[in-house]
């Protein structure tokens, strides 16, 4: 207990995990904290019958070129491009998933404006942030090809080869600064020390103490409920990702076939996302599935004729913290940071210009990322 980290990060989803990695390849000893068995946050896959290690839940990248290129060439990522492209279902009407930028851009632009922040609107106006974008063609949305399985393996394949301290199935709960470091501290006492901490917005820390002041952070919580349905036969229609408006029930449905380890004949694999609060008027997880399956008939992606060979339910709870304590966190001391990870592409978008500021890319790094700052 008397060694003392330079950095420690509490949760080990992709952007930790890098980071670590950067750190702890320019010298500094370094620890990655999860409550959970798995790195990788919600980036994480779970063993669907015989059918493998399959993504826990639907996701999908939002678009940048740059962050598209970093994470291909650093973590040598199988990236394929959304076929079709994902789009938004509300009703029988459907709108490309690039295309709500078109509604959105001008819509946070006015608000800061309504609102007087003049700055926050110039800077979205000029483009400083990935989001402010108004694509009239709609860009070519990446995923890795085999999910967030393969994206994954490849992290754990990076912080395996590092000297990066990996602790799982450790919960911090709270944060004492003492003595100009800072103790990480879980049910039982402390566990760790570090002159630095990172936390994300979905990590379960639930006080920090600092300068005798005490901080209690406030949580939402949110349980993300997925179905994997396997089905007989091919679908009707293709699908990458469709985001459901206007349900009650199902706010999610990706075809994950491709990510099988290997193929099967005959076969699709469906993800859908369901709302945990409701799904329980529906019935039993059976019910719930075939009530799932007549869904996607009647919208014309799969026949009558597909039946449901095999289906399973997973659970994901996830805490996260309350958004207007980021900023008291991050006002605190230069030694504790909270990074916004909500959306993953935009998190490592800002991240790109942090590590490129502090010379932690660079041509002298085991992996080869020039190509994530070229044109």
């Amino acid at each position: 207990m008397d060694d003392v980290y330079d950095k420690v990060y509490i949760g080990s989803g992709p952007i930790n995990v890098i980071d670590a990695y950067l750190h702890s390849e320019r010298g500094d000893k370094v620890a990655l904290i999860d409550a959970g068995g798995q790195i990788g946050g919600a980036w994480v896959a779970i063993p669907v019958g015989e059918y493998g290690n399959l993504e826990i839940g639907c996701h999908i990248w939002s678009y940048n070129k740059k962050v598209y290129r970093f994470l291909t060439s650093f973590l040598d990522l199988d990236m394929v491009n959304m076929r079709p492209q994902p789009y938004i279902l509300k009703g029988n009407r459907k709108m490309i998933y690039d295309h709500k930028s078109l509604y959105l851009t001008p819509k946070y632009i006015l608000k800061q404006v309504f609102y007087g922040d003049f700055k926050a609107a110039g800077n979205f106006l000029l483009r400083r942030h990935p989001a402010a974008r108004m694509p009239i063609i709609p860009r070519a949305y990446r995923y890795p090809k085999g999910g967030a399985r393969e994206f994954q393996d490849k992290l754990k394949s990076l912080i395996g080869d590092s000297k990066v301290t990996v602790k799982l199935n450790t919960k911090a709960v709270e944060l004492n600064y003492t003595d100009d470091n800072w103790e990480i501290i879980d049910k039982d006492g402390i566990i760790l020390r570090s002159k630095n901490v990172v936390l994300t917005a979905t990590s379960n820390i639930e006080r920090i103490t600092y300068d005798n002041k005490l901080l209690e952070l406030n949580h939402s919580y949110i349980t993300y409920s997925h179905f994997h349905l396997i089905v007989s036969g091919d679908l009707l229609k293709p699908i990458s990702y469709i985001r459901v408006l206007n349900n009650s029930h199902i706010h999610r449905i990706s075809d994950i076939t491709n990510q099988l380890s290997q193929s099967r004949k005959n076969e699709t694999v469906l993800l859908v996302g369901v709302f945990d609060k409701t799904i329980s008027e529906w019935g039993s997880d059976e019910q719930i599935a075939e009530k799932i399956l007549a869904f996607l008939v009647e919208k014309g992606y799969l026949a009558k004729s597909n039946e449901l060979v095999n289906f399973q339910k997973n659970r994901f709870p996830t805490a996260y913290i309350n958004g207007q304590q980021h900023q008291l966190i991050n006002n605190l001391d230069p030694s504790i940071e909270l990074i916004s990870t909500t959306d993953l592409v935009y998190g490592f978008y800002t991240q790109l210009k942090k590590w490129k500021s502090k010379n932690l890319l660079d041509q002298n790094s085991k992996k080869d990322i020039s190509p994530a700052f070229g044109q």
